[in-house]
């Protein structure tokens, strides 16, 4: 058996988990166990999974496990940013904004222990889309696009003032008063 990481996108599997997750797999079977194969690298296209194929090393149960002492607490983040990962705003450009939310943290040197970036699926004001929010500040942003990404970190998540324009009304009676404008 052969297995080979697909990264379509930016936010793909981590190669290191795909072994993880083998080795998990393998370890667990109780009687026969198949000769588990892990590419070396993902794929970035479907043009390239059969030259990734061709270059994998073998899963010998010996790999890291699915837990470590490290992973035993809540992270010390100030800040959470759920990205919604939904079907809508991913056709709307969800993967666009993800990746320069990740360059400009990354630029601003924000780090897991400042915020913690989070995909998730629907968070349903589609029409919005892309959407994404920050916690604990309880602030939704929508028409995410790499600008207003950029700007969501410069301006909030490092400068602690949310971006006006782009920031969704979260209860109904904002709702109200934002249609009075």
């Amino acid at each position: 058996m052969v297995v080979i990481g697909v990264r379509l996108a930016a936010s793909g599997p981590a190669q290191s988990w795909l072994r993880r997750i083998a080795a998990h797999w393998w370890r667990e079977r109780a009687g026969h166990r198949p000769d588990i194969l892990v590419a070396t690298r993902l794929a970035d296209s479907p043009d390239a999974v059969a030259p990734v194929a061709a270059v994998t090393k073998a899963v010998t149960g010996t790999e890291p496990g699915l837990t470590s002492a490290a992973w035993e607490e809540v992270p010390g983040h100030r800040h959470q940013v759920l990205v919604c990962r939904g079907p809508r705003c991913a056709a709307r450009g969800a993967e666009e904004g993800l990746r320069a939310l990740v360059s400009e943290l990354t630029a601003q040197r924000l780090g897991d222990d400042d915020v913690l970036v989070t995909q998730t699926g629907c968070l349903f004001p589609c029409n919005q889309a892309p959407v994404a929010v920050v916690q604990p500040d309880d602030v939704w942003y929508g028409r995410i696009d790499p600008g207003v990404a950029s700007r969501i970190v410069t301006e909030h998540l490092a400068g602690g003032r949310p971006v006006g324009s782009h920031r969704l009304p979260r209860h109904r009676k904002e709702r109200a008063e934002h249609h009075d404008d």
